[in-house]
């Protein structure tokens, strides 16, 4: 018997009066939700779970590839600046069973195919539920540019914590976030300067 994606994965068919949603097949096996989804353009897409795995789409999501599996990781965001370069989260340890992974934030360079754990500066940052990636227009030589930012924050559960770049993702600081609030679960900046936990 397989598994769907219920609620969290659906295909959109645009049809004149009304809408017609698909279900997506998802990951075989796999009990618990799928935590997140990203794509890039209407082909392009992936999302991630509470076993660790990253699945991939090539085709706006009629068929979905396991491209990356970790145990002890439970991975609950992902974002992508390009088809290559991306982030995804994880929520850490203490909060759901089986999680053993003290990682907050991973790196690809590679589409998904591999994952790196993200260096940054400032408190230890427990865990991960949302990333933000903001392209920030720009005059670079009189031509219209992009400075990308990067922000990353959680947790469920608490402590409360933010990850961000404004280069891009060359480097990271972090900020605790436990004065302002217990806990964070989403993250969406409007400009450089402001946005919303």
């Amino acid at each position: 018997m397989r598994n769907f994606i219920y609620a969290f994965i659906f295909t959109f068919i645009p049809l004149e009066l009304s809408a017609q949603w698909k279900k997506c097949e998802s990951a075989p096996n796999y009990k618990g939700k799928q935590d997140d989804i990203f794509f890039i353009d209407e082909n392009l897409g992936w999302y991630v779970n509470g076993s660790g795995q990253i699945f991939k789409t090539y085709n706006g999501g009629n068929l979905w590839t396991e491209i990356f599996k970790q145990p002890g990781t439970f991975f609950r965001c992902i974002g992508f600046v390009d088809s290559l370069h991306g982030y995804v989260g994880n929520i850490g340890t203490d909060y759901f069973p089986g999680v053993t992974d003290t990682i907050p934030l991973y790196q690809t360079k590679d589409g998904g195919k591999s994952w790196h754990p993200v260096s940054y500066s400032g408190p230890y940052i427990k865990g991960i539920c949302a990333i933000d990636i903001l392209k920030i227009p720009f005059i670079n030589s009189g031509l219209l540019d992009y400075k990308i930012q990067i922000v990353a924050a959680g947790r469920v559960g608490a402590p409360a914590g933010i990850i961000k770049s404004i280069d891009g993702g060359n480097s990271f600081q972090s900020v605790e976030m436990n004065t302002n609030c217990s806990f964070i679960l989403d993250v969406k900046y409007f400009n450089a300067n402001e946005g919303i936990i």
